[in-house]
C-alpha cells in the first residue's frame, strides 16, 4: 500500500513539474508591410516598408521611393505605382485586408 501511494505521489509530482515549466512565449506578431508595386505587373515589388501603422508605413515607403526615383535628372517626372498593404481594417472575424490603391508621385 505504501509503495502504491509513494508511486502515485511521484507520478503526480513528475506531472506537476512538467506543467509548471514555463511555456515558450508566443512569437510576436509579424510587423505588417506595405509595398509599392508595378502598376502594370503587380507581382513586381518596386519598394517595401514595414510599420504597425498603415499611415506611417506609407510615409516610410514614400520616403524610400523619393530617394530611389527623384534624382536631379528626374525632376518633374511622374511615377505611377500601386500601393499594397498587409494591414487589416477592423478586428476579429470582420477584419479585412486594406484594399490596394493606384497612386503616383511627381518628383520636385
Amino acid at each position: 500500500m505504501k509503495k502504491t501511494i509513494l508511486a502515485a505521489a511521484l507520478l503526480v509530482a513528475a506531472t506537476a513539474s512538467a506543467d509548471d515549466k514555463a511555456k515558450p512565449a508566443d512569437a510576436p506578431a509579424p510587423v505588417p508591410h506595405c509595398r509599392a508595386l508595378d502598376p502594370i505587373d503587380s507581382t513586381k515589388v518596386i519598394e517595401e516598408a514595414e510599420d504597425k501603422l498603415a499611415t506611417k508605413c506609407s510615409t516610410l515607403l514614400l520616403e524610400k521611393l523619393k530617394k530611389k526615383w527623384c534624382t536631379p535628372e528626374n525632376k518633374g517626372k511622374r511615377f505611377d505605382y500601386t500601393m499594397s498593404f498587409d494591414h487589416m481594417v477592423g478586428k476579429g472575424p470582420n477584419a479585412k485586408k486594406t484594399a490596394d490603391s493606384k497612386r503616383s508621385w511627381t518628383c520636385r
